[in-house]
């Protein structure tokens, strides 16, 4: 129902909003409610058309034809954020020790595991398998690519490589974490051009219009919806710059080991749970409330505690000659010292008789003349 109909079924000034609006909605609504702040009728009735032009338009479709090629939109935004993620963790690795090129040479092998995850994820947490079947199970380009499937088949494949090749697993993740955000933004647009994973109806002057055959039952009567994409899109990009901001205020990596990662899964996770209840898609549900939100919250409070206790271990001292502070080498010189009185004193209390304590004693010459050898003998 678009707002200028909705304004028509307002005979007074007592009547309630109508039912089925999210409450943020009634902000919105507010300016354009005849009578609530004495605004005229014609002019609510204005605001309320400026409201339907200024919502953001969606794709026809998710294709894009390359002359003869048609590139899925989906897929190429996933591709965008997989390169841009790539290029960011690859100086992040390097300031934390790790080769040059070590994110490039992990990147297929995470990206891989990740889809792999991310698909088998949603195949038992969202796909419709009466509707699309088990040939629509392959059909990745279409979306169904879920984030904690990603994550969590990235993370398998990660742990694999770092024990391979015997390199630290969390400070890879403190690397890749962030960097994982931008790619995350990047990818949200690629449900803009699907028409998928919106939210609740709203008339807000961002409001996506969405089209009919895109419309979930129930929703059949409403234009315009909550783009979270958008929401998520522009929070990942904040997380990405928040979490880089605090590595850099405390002095380059003064977020200690760990602690840049368990940030990204604590503020994501954040954000995720009110997406979730605000999206009106297909989803598992557990007690009632969507299985991703329910998800989201325990992580939020795991990866907060974890946070929070590393932020409280104790440095652990360097161990390397070059790291050595010099308070370590004076104290190793005062302790050498100490050892070499302490052997002089050793020496004289064991002096020989009738030589006096430090006397110089001469050294013996072992090249004897064979001729003063002879006279001894004699």
């Amino acid at each position: 129902m678009a707002p200028c109909d909705v304004l028509r079924q307002i005979p007074t000034r007592s009547m309630s909003p109508p039912r089925g609006y999210w409450p943020c909605d009634c902000f919105a609504l507010a300016i354009s409610w005849p009578g609530t702040l004495n605004v005229p009728y014609s002019t609510a009735r204005l605001f309320a058309y400026m409201n339907l032009i200024a919502s953001i338009p969606s794709p026809k479709n998710g294709v894009i034809h390359l002359g003869p090629l048609p590139l899925h939109a989906y897929g190429l935004m996933l591709a965008i954020g997989v390169v841009v993620g790539v290029r960011l963790s690859e100086p992040r690795a390097v300031k934390r020790g790790f080769a040059a090129g070590t994110i490039s040479e992990l990147a297929t092998w995470l990206v891989v595991g990740g889809v792999i995850g991310a698909r088998v994820y949603h195949l038992f947490t969202g796909y419709k398998w009466n509707e699309k079947g088990i040939a629509g199970t392959v059909k990745i380009w279409e979306g169904g690519l879920s984030i904690w499937g990603a994550v969590l088949g990235g993370g398998v494949a990660l742990a694999f490589l770092a024990r391979r090749r015997k390199l630290d697993a969390v400070l890879l993740c403190d690397a890749m974490g962030p960097a994982v955000a931008v790619a995350q933004g990047i990818g949200r647009w690629g449900n803009w051009f699907n028409q998928e994973l919106f939210g609740r109806p709203t008339t807000l002057p961002w409001a996506l219009k969405i089209y009919p055959e895109h419309r979930p039952h129930g929703y059949e009567k409403f234009a315009t919806f909550h783009p979270t994409f958008l929401y998520e899109s522009l929070w990942c990009f904040t997380l990405f710059a928040i979490i880089v901001t605090l590595e850099r205020r405390r002095g380059g990596t003064g977020l200690k080991r760990g602690q840049s990662f368990a940030l990204y899964i604590s503020l994501y996770t954040f954000e995720r749970f009110w997406m979730e209840l605000l999206r009106v898609d297909d989803a598992t549900k557990l007690f009632g409330v969507r299985f991703n939100a329910l998800l989201s919250a325990v992580l939020f409070v795991v990866s907060s505690i974890w946070f929070v206790r590393l932020g409280r271990k104790a440095i652990p001292e360097p161990t390397a000659v070059t790291d050595v502070e010099p308070a370590a080498v004076n104290g190793s010189v005062a302790g050498a010292i100490t050892d070499t009185h302490r052997d002089a004193e050793f020496v004289d209390s064991h002096a020989l008789p009738g030589v006096a304590p430090n006397a110089q004693v001469p050294a013996i010459d072992d090249e004897r003349n064979p001729d003063d050898s002879e006279s001894e003998s004699t």
